[in-house]
């Protein structure tokens, strides 16, 4: 940081510089650092249930066609794969995912699971495995399986307080009020309210 240099008059004298820190200046620093760093870590805890549904998803269901077809490739390229998926969703918005309204993150969910089944269909049909019927049937069981795992882990992790992020409602007070019951009841959106301001 710079040092900002003010002087300061002073009668029948010549005015002599003060030097004044820049840091002196700034005192709201460490307090942002800190609001940054709670900030960071609620986005993470929001995040965590819902990457484990989607990794769980994939793990099971990889597992089981590479059961059924006795094709291990699927399980070599599942490490791969979880991590595709999770950076996919996180392109996508999908995590933490707050305030996302269900039908939306249906749709941005099967996206992000389509292009993740393409690449494990290319990687299938370039090694000559498993035959296209299994990719095609694990793609669609993906489709179902990982918005109904995704609600599981929101409906489980609703349970707890630290999950959800706080929100303060900002409007008439009748209406935040509502608003207020609304969220405090529908735990699973990823929103805890606690306040409001009414004009």
């Amino acid at each position: 940081m710079h040092d900002v240099m003010e002087t300061a008059p002073v009668v029948g004298a010549p005015p002599r510089p003060r030097y004044v820190r820049a840091a002196d200046r700034i005192r709201s620093r460490p307090q942002t650092r800190e609001v940054g760093a709670r900030y960071l870590g609620q986005q993470l805890i929001t995040s965590l249930p819902l990457v484990a549904a989607d990794v769980l998803a994939l793990t099971i269901i990889c597992g089981a066609v590479s059961f059924v077809a006795g094709a291990p490739i699927l399980l070599q390229a599942l490490p791969y794969l979880c991590v595709a998926l999770v950076v996919v969703n996180i392109l996508n918005g999908l995590y933490p995912a707050v305030g996302i309204p269900p039908a939306e993150e249906l749709r941005l969910c099967s996206i992000s699971t389509s292009s993740v089944a393409v690449t494990c269909l290319c990687l299938v049909l370039a090694n000559g495995d498993v035959g296209s019927v299994y990719v095609i049937a694990t793609w669609i069981v993906l489709l179902l399986a990982a918005p109904l795992t995704r609600s599981m882990a929101r409906y489980l992790a609703a349970r707890f307080d630290i999950w959800a992020q706080p929100a303060l409602i900002v409007g008439s007070m009748h209406e935040g009020a509502a608003l207020f019951r609304d969220m405090q009841g529908n735990r699973s959106g990823g929103l805890r309210p606690f306040g409001i301001i009414a004009d």
